[in-house]
């Protein structure tokens, strides 16, 4: 595909050439696609709409709420002991019959 190809899409075309591949552009003479600086503003434009779209907003509050919660001066969760890896002698000489 050349850049001509991709300029000449209209905005649903661009919009399912994007999401087709997985929002890159690649072209046979990326010189030309660099050039055409209106083009590149309007790729802009198209992706930093979809991210919009499909980010959900971020509440501060509760991420703020979430942060309060982590001990700050090195405070851990009780940890509790694993059970016992090593077999005894006897449990060893089980397990090999």
């Amino acid at each position: 595909m050349f850049t001509r190809d991709i300029v000449a899409y209209n905005d649903v075309e661009l919009d399912q050439y994007l999401e087709a591949n997985g929002r890159f552009v690649k072209v046979e003479d990326p010189e030309n696609l660099m050039r055409d600086k209106d083009f590149i503003q309007r790729l802009r434009a198209r992706t930093g709409a979809s991210d919009l779209a499909q980010s959900p907003p971020i509440d501060l509050n509760h991420v703020s709420a979430r942060l309060g919660k982590i001990p700050l001066d090195g405070e851990t969760s009780p940890r509790y002991p694993s059970p016992a890896t090593t077999l005894s002698i006897d449990e060893e000489e089980e397990y090999q019959r």
